[in-house]
């Protein structure tokens, strides 16, 4: 089972918030990269809400194998389509933990051309030490927890709940 830690209601008004946000710091058009699959249910809530979006491209970028609940080295599917038909790239992402997959997404995005890059999360983790890469927007600060729901999963499973949970159950349990 899982505990909600952030309430579908709260994330719904956030994501509109968000939108509104880079939709006011966004002057022209956006293309939108958005990291599967924990992103997914994010970037189709978001992207419905932006102002100029030019086109939405998709890149899986895998740092929890399996059953892992801490992240490892970055395994990228990077789409061989993403040039910039405008100048601005916005990447989105589920969560901001060490900061390592919004760094490399911005180095490559930076190599394919884009002259502005900007990022979005819905999450950023509270931790000691400092993040590797920032995000440009944030959704919410949350406690260093290990959290399920709204497009984030463990192993494949509870992406589909309707908020963003904490698992209470043993890691091990069905």
């Amino acid at each position: 089972m899982t505990r909600v830690l952030i309430p579908e209601a709260a994330i719904q008004q956030r994501v509109r918030d968000l939108a509104a946000e880079i939709n006011h710091t966004v002057a022209g058009s956006v293309d939108v990269l958005i990291l599967l699959k924990g992103a997914w249910i994010f970037g189709a809530d978001l992207v419905r809400s932006l102002a100029r979006v030019n086109a939405v491209h998709f890149v899986k970028a895998k740092s929890y194998l399996g059953s892992a609940t801490t992240p490892e080295k970055i395994c990228w599917n990077w789409p061989e389509e993403l040039t910039p038909h405008g100048k601005t790239l916005l990447i989105l992402d589920d969560i901001l933990d060490s900061g390592a997959t919004i760094k490399e997404a911005k180095v490559l995005a930076q190599k394919a051309g884009f002259q502005q890059i900007l990022s979005v999360v819905l999450m950023r983790k509270v931790r000691a030490d400092l993040p590797l890469g920032e995000a440009d927007f944030i959704g919410f600060d949350i406690p260093d927890l290990f959290v399920l729901g709204y497009g984030l999963d463990h192993d494949e499973r509870y992406r589909t709940l309707p908020f963003i949970g904490v698992l209470t159950e043993t890691l091990g349990g069905t």
